[in-house]
């Protein structure tokens, strides 16, 4: 009898551990798959507050450019996210409109916005101090010019406050442009005439 009761008590032992063994295996599967539901909820609510940070920083922008003075006829909007460099002596000098100026690595400031009352004027302040000194800036004058725009004539008339000129066909007025056209058109005819290319009959 206590053979048969160690027996029936092996047996029923073991048909107990099979069952539990298989409950454990679902119990796992089960904490997998929600380990997993939740790391994928978590990537997705990762992703979303991504594309949330982005589409705000892409309202902002749009935002600020839609309060951004770009000069009467929006003649500057096209400046934006440009730069324009030029060297003077050992110094490399660059300007980014509605951005950041700098002389080599040194800041000259950020650009202030356009004066309604002088929009062929840019203002760069807030630049790195100078030993001693004052912050540095950078004063941009737009001028006509034709061939793209070009950074020229840099100068420092006061220590650490720097001028400069932008020649560029935005700050053209009508007239200017007129007076560009007839200046190329004397150019050429003095080109053909050099090369004994014959004059256009009128």
């Amino acid at each position: 009898e206590e053979e048969e009761e160690e027996g029936s008590g092996g047996f029923f032992s073991s048909l107990f551990s099979k069952k539990s063994g298989k409950s454990g295996k679902a119990i796992r599967d089960r904490a997998t798959r929600a380990k997993k539901a939740a790391n994928d909820k978590r990537d997705a609510h990762a992703q979303a507050q991504r594309t949330l940070t982005e589409l705000e920083g892409k309202h902002k922008d749009v935002a600020k450019r839609l309060s951004t003075f770009f000069g009467p006829n929006m003649e500057l909007a096209h400046m934006v996210g440009e730069c324009y460099k030029v060297n003077v002596e050992q110094y490399a000098y660059e300007v980014c409109p509605f951005g950041d100026a700098k002389q080599d690595t040194t800041r000259l400031g950020t650009m202030q916005p356009v004066d309604v009352n002088d929009p062929r004027t840019m203002v760069f302040n807030g630049g790195e101090r100078c030993w001693n000194g004052p912050a540095r800036s950078i004063t941009v004058s737009l001028r006509c010019g034709g061939g793209g725009n070009r950074l020229a004539d840099v100068e420092e008339p006061s220590r650490c406050e720097y001028a400069a000129k932008l020649y560029t066909p935005a700050a053209c007025d009508p007239g200017e442009v007129d007076a560009l056209e007839r200046e190329l058109a004397e150019m050429e005819e003095e080109a053909r005439a050099a090369m004994g290319a014959p004059h256009d009959e009128l």
